[in-house]
């Protein structure tokens, strides 16, 4: 009787330099990623579930980055060097912040930015919430004590048109440290897969705009994306309803895009008291911020600075509601705010 071998006894296959050859090749001969999954189940017929398959898994991507033939590209993927589209490669040049040179009738900046301690209190927690910030404009993070498996992920206008997303929404760690550049699958609930791209310094997601225009909302796109089993696979899938404070519908990005067409040499606290007029019993910070962001591109920080230090916006006390008054705008900045201006 032959003895029976316990699934103890198992150990991690030892991965020979041929094998590795052969795998390198399949990889520079395929047009796609290649996952070590696929590679294991193929040249040694070993599966997530074998016992051995985290081990297994582990080895075969160090040779394989150790290698140097092929381009790791996050989890198990592997692919041909260089073969990412150059448009991950850099922050596309809308995302740039307009700087305003305007002067008030003293010569004084008329579009200033405050420290902290100049800044209404509601809006100082609010300036670290993941909806007001976004590419260019984001705090570094500590990881969450406990990762969620599922994220919910708001779509803001200049990501819909770019194809974008900012990784500022998600929390550190969602995604692994290294590579630098990663492949990521998304999957639909139908069963469509989209691939899109991760540049960990440039903190953007790439590749997005086929399925963005699919679903007509500009700004305030809700979507869900879950962990899979699988490195770097993600389930993706559209909430029925958008986000209430970013959603913009389309007949206000008509009037923000009115507002934009003429808004050279405006200021930005004229494009914001523009934007603010239209709200008659007054608008969310994070509503006010990604409308004044369809006219002009402007950090969470200054339209912030601009309702905390001109005499025309205001809120009610206990209200999370800003409000503007047009009888005084002529009070202009408030003066005790000069001191807390950022050098």
């Amino acid at each position: 009787m032959a003895p029976s071998v316990q699934l103890e006894d198992a150990a991690p296959i030892e991965v020979k330099a041929a094998d590795i050859k052969e795998m390198t090749a399949k990889i520079l001969g395929a047009p796609e990623s290649i996952t070590v999954t696929k590679l294991l189940e193929e040249t040694y017929e070993i599966t997530p579930m074998s016992k051995t398959f985290p081990d297994d898994m582990a080895n075969v991507v160090d040779a394989l980055r150790e290698s140097g033939k092929v381009w790791w590209v996050g989890g198990d993927r592997f692919r041909k060097p260089e073969s990412a589209p150059d448009f991950i490669y850099s922050v596309p040049d809308p995302f740039q912040f307009v700087v305003s040179s305007a002067v008030d009738e003293e010569g004084e900046p008329i579009d200033v930015e405050l420290t902290d301690e100049g800044l209404s209190t509601s809006l100082r927690k609010l300036l670290t919430h993941p909806l007001a910030t976004d590419v260019l404009d984001e705090d570094s993070l500590p990881a969450p004590k406990t990762m969620p498996a599922t994220l919910r992920l708001v779509l803001k206008s200049i990501h819909r048109e770019l194809g974008t997303f900012p990784l500022c929404q998600m929390p550190t760690g969602f995604l692994g440290a290294e590579p630098k550049i990663q492949e990521l699958i998304f999957i639909d609930t139908q069963g469509r897969e989209l691939q899109a791209w991760a540049n960990l310094e440039a903190r953007l997601l790439y590749n997005l705009i086929d399925w963005w225009f699919e679903q007509p909302v500009e700004s305030g796109a809700v979507f869900n994306i879950t962990k899979t089993d699988r490195p770097n696979v993600f389930e993706f899938a559209w909430e029925d309803q958008a986000d209430p404070l970013l959603f913009i519908s389309p007949q206000r990005m008509e009037q923000l895009r009115e507002i934009q067409s003429r808004s050279d040499g405006m200021s930005t606290k004229d494009v914001l008291i523009e934007v603010m007029a239209h709200w008659h019993k007054g608008a969310d910070f994070l509503t006010i911020l990604a409308e004044v962001n369809v006219i002009r591109r402007s950090t969470r920080r200054l339209v912030a600075s601009l309702l905390s230090s001109y005499q025309c916006f205001y809120q009610r006390s206990g209200s999370p509601v800003w409000h503007y008054d047009g009888k005084k705008v002529d009070l202009g900045f408030d003066k005790t705010k000069k001191k807390f201006i950022k050098k």
